[in-house]
């Protein structure tokens, strides 16, 4: 999956995109307690997925990790 970020003032995009279908994608952005303004949703292969978040004052935000249902049954395989 590939991303992209940009900061604007009192937000943060992100631009996502993947050659594979990811099933419910649910995104997170570390430091930031605000949530995305689209979750679960499906991705499908070339198409684009802006989402936003809204910044509080003196919000630093850290990595973007996500979670799929691929990643979700693969977590409960080696479980």
């Amino acid at each position: 999956m590939l991303w992209r970020l940009e900061q604007g003032e009192g937000h943060l995009t992100a631009t996502l995109s993947s050659s594979n279908l990811v099933k419910n994608l649910y995104v997170q952005l570390e430091g930031v307690e605000a949530n995305a303004s689209d979750n679960f949703f499906d991705l499908f292969p070339g198409e684009e997925k802006t989402i936003r978040w809204a910044l509080r004052a003196g919000e630093a935000p850290g990595q973007l990790t996500w979670l799929s249902v691929f990643e979700a049954c693969q977590k409960n395989e080696s479980a």
